[in-house]
């Protein structure tokens, strides 16, 4: 809310909506977003940052930039853009420079692939791993993979 907005709300209406606005970030992630904006006003005040404007935060996305993955500039940038239109009224989505900086970490970016085990490796590790060490997890997996197979039968039925 901006000073002018505070102002002509009532005090009591004025709670109200701060603690509607506290809402808005996800309850499971709130500290995470409060890290990602303090993090944001101290490299703002070691830089002696007057008022955020778009050049202040593509300095800031550069300098990350330098050593951070493009998926985790993305989340800052997300993180930051809540926190900021909250807590400052500031609307970054609409900074069209900022956005297009931050595509340009997106380039020739390729993420990790999830490593996906296999049938070859289960029947593998099923046949080849030694009974008096892997006994306990050999009958696990025999066991969920009955289960599996139980669970689409079933279903194939429906």
């Amino acid at each position: 809310m901006s000073d002018d907005e505070m102002q002509c709300t009532p005090p009591e209406l004025r709670e109200i909506a701060l603690d509607a606005s506290n809402k808005l970030v996800p309850a499971k992630s709130q500290k995470q977003y409060e890290k990602a904006h303090k993090r944001f006003l101290n490299w703002a005040t070691e830089h002696n940052v007057k008022s955020i404007t778009e050049n202040v935060l593509i300095a800031y996305f550069e300098v990350m930039g330098k050593t951070k993955k493009s998926s985790t500039i993305w989340t800052n940038y997300s993180m930051l853009r809540t926190m900021l239109n909250i807590k400052e009224n500031i609307d970054i989505s609409k900074f069209a420079r900022l956005i297009a900086l931050l595509k340009t970490f997106s380039k020739g970016y390729l993420p990790k692939k999830s490593k996906i085990l296999e049938f070859e490796h289960i029947t593998k590790f099923l046949g080849e791993a030694p009974d008096n060490i892997y006994l306990a997890v050999k009958v696990n997996l025999y066991s969920y993979i009955v289960s599996l197979i139980l669970h689409y039968t079933i279903f194939r039925w429906y």
